[in-house]
């Protein structure tokens, strides 16, 4: 009989999966819809990255960017180790959605299937970005309880080119109420400059008065879709214009239209524009105004 013997030196899979969390380079994380063809692919790209939130969505975007998955594990999957795309759990007050760019923030999720059994690498780390000599895994076979390391998705419906359409073919309610005359008064003021301009929430108020003056069969505006955005600082891209008309009876026709910038830079803006209407014809004067 020959001698027993332990051999010892090889790499634990503790150690081993902290490595692959480790080695993922900055262009590793970053992942994009665009150039992705599929079913999946095509059904996201018209989502904003705000309604990008339910286990299905997630689902739709692991198939969806499946190739580019498949690439980053080709150097580990021999040895049972996969990475996934996973909801990145929200803390109190942060968003992890730029609607202006069209942008998820999610999280990549390291596992390992063995015999049937999956194990989840539950990533601690005090610094995402360069994940240190403090970072450790711990594996965890309950899927929701597991964290991995930061990755961004691009490639979303921005939040200007989901509220363009809209707008244009915005549809007021046909009969206004005297309730409905203090969401008219401030939706025709939202173009004029804030009185504290560290709490500009125009943009905000903006969607709620729309949203309280629409037709029933007016899609609900996704107040999220301004999220990132600031109007345009100069005064004469936002505006509110009345001109006559003669429908209905109704002589004036109200339209707006406003310039939308990523951020406080003012580059790149998307002129928006609010499709003129008569009904809002005897409150004309409050736009008048502006």
């Amino acid at each position: 009989l020959g001698k027993e013997v332990t051999v010892t030196g090889f790499t634990s899979e503790n150690a081993y999966a902290l490595k692959i969390y480790k080695e993922l380079t900055s262009e590793n994380l970053k992942m994009t819809l665009d150039g992705s063809t599929n079913t999946q692919a095509t059904a996201l790209k018209e989502k904003m990255a705000s309604q990008v939130t339910s286990d299905e969505d997630f689902a739709n975007l692991n198939t969806a960017l499946k190739a580019k998955l498949d690439s980053l594990n080709s150097s580990f999957e021999a040895t049972g180790f996969k990475i996934e795309i996973i909801k990145k759990a929200s803390e109190s007050g942060q968003n992890y959605f730029d609607n202006a760019a069209g942008a998820l923030q999610v999280q990549f999720l390291l596992s390992s299937t063995n015999n049937g059994t999956t194990k989840y690498w539950k990533l601690t780390t005090t610094n995402q970005s360069t994940v240190g000599d403090d970072a450790s895994v711990e594996a965890v076979t309950d899927k929701t309880a597991a964290t991995g390391r930061d990755a961004d998705i691009t490639g979303f419906k921005t939040g200007a080119s989901y509220l363009s359409p809209l707008l244009e073919s915005f549809v007021y309610k046909t009969t206004f109420e005297t309730t409905d005359e203090a969401n008219i008064k401030k939706l025709s003021n939202v173009f004029k400059a804030p009185t504290d301009s560290d709490d500009d929430t125009r943009l905000e108020t903006m969607i709620d008065a729309l949203n309280a003056l629409k037709a029933e069969t007016q899609t609900q505006l996704d107040k999220n879709a301004v999220v990132g955005y600031s109007l345009s600082t100069t005064a004469s891209d936002n505006k509110w214009t009345v001109v006559s008309s003669d429908v209905d009876g109704k002589l004036v026709n109200v339209s707006g239209q406003f310039k939308l910038t990523a951020g406080n830079d003012g580059t790149n803006p998307s002129t928006l524009n609010i499709k003129g209407t008569s009904d809002l014809a005897e409150f004309s004067p409050h736009f008048m105004s502006v």
